[in-house]
């Protein structure tokens, strides 16, 4: 009883520290306060890089590593038990332990946020050649601050190359090339289709251990612009949630189906999160 009381205050003060709009020290003074009782070992600070720069970034008490976020639920649900356990809860998401990853791997992640998925591989200390992609802006800042080292991109990917409309709600990394309900605001993205990015960095040749989809509902199209290059894909982890458009609907369908036709077989469900893993089986 005395704890279920206990987790209803601690709910009810996180909610005001994530929704009260006029003081991001409150924010972090209420978080720090929680994981100081909780026994966490890491804490939220201020960024303190200026305006359209992310404005806060979370930090580990015994190594000192950090990591950059721009809005505070998607920060706080990402990072709310610090950045290696971030790591392990996107691998286990993305049910990453079925694959045998080695150095000098191309992992390819699409819809990267903030570039959680790479904290996955530093956790296991393994090297992999990481090419990273964020149409959102404040969510590619971070993501290229975050991954200084790595491949990071600002554009989105398709069927075709164009200019496009984005839709920007970024709270719970929810932004997308399909219109959806509640979007903060728009603007124009540059659309690249995966083959010629391919053909453009040299990967046309080269085999990809795993593209991480999670396109907020346009994953079909990013799959059809990889065009013949999708033989060279070993595996693919894609979110297919329901996500796409203002009627919320799923791709699993689309994706499923053109990757089974594709050779691709599926060999884990995270139904959870409506997560499939899939394997090429013409891939050694």
């Amino acid at each position: 009883m005395i704890s279920s009381i206990l987790k209803k205050i601690k709910n009810i003060i996180i909610s005001s520290a994530l929704n009260y709009k006029n003081s991001d020290l409150y924010f972090i003074k209420i978080s720090n306060l929680i994981f100081k009782i909780t026994k966490k070992e890491h804490r939220f600070q201020l960024s303190n890089l200026g305006d359209n720069l992310p404005k806060y970034f979370v930090f580990d008490l015994k190594d000192s590593s950090k990591k950059l976020f721009g809005y505070r639920k998607q920060g706080f649900m990402a990072f709310g038990d610090g950045i290696k356990k971030r790591g392990e809860h996107i691998g286990l998401e993305y049910m990453l332990d079925k694959i045998n990853f080695e150095n000098n791997d191309n992992v390819i992640d699409i819809g990267a946020n903030t570039g959680d998925l790479k904290i996955y591989f530093d956790n296991k200390n393994i090297e992999v050649d990481y090419y990273g992609f964020e149409p959102g802006l404040i969510e590619y800042e971070c993501l290229k601050i975050n991954n200084k080292k790595s491949n990071v991109f600002q554009i989105a990917l398709g069927d075709n190359n164009s200019i496009a409309e984005f839709y920007y709600k970024p709270e719970f990394g929810d932004s997308s090339l399909v219109e959806m309900e509640g979007y903060s605001k728009k603007y124009q993205v540059q659309v690249m289709k995966l083959s010629d990015f391919f053909q453009k960095n040299k990967l046309d040749n080269k085999i990809i251990k795993l593209i991480k989809l999670e396109a907020e509902g346009f994953e079909p199209e990013i799959l059809y612009g990889l065009g013949s290059y999708i033989q060279q894909v070993k595996y693919i982890s894609a979110d297919l949630g329901f996500e796409r458009g203002i009627n919320q609907d799923t791709t699993a369908p689309q994706v499923l189906n053109y990757l089974l036709s594709k050779g691709f077989e599926i060999i884990e469900i995270n139904g959870s999160r409506f997560v499939f893993l899939l394997k090429n089986k013409t891939v050694l």
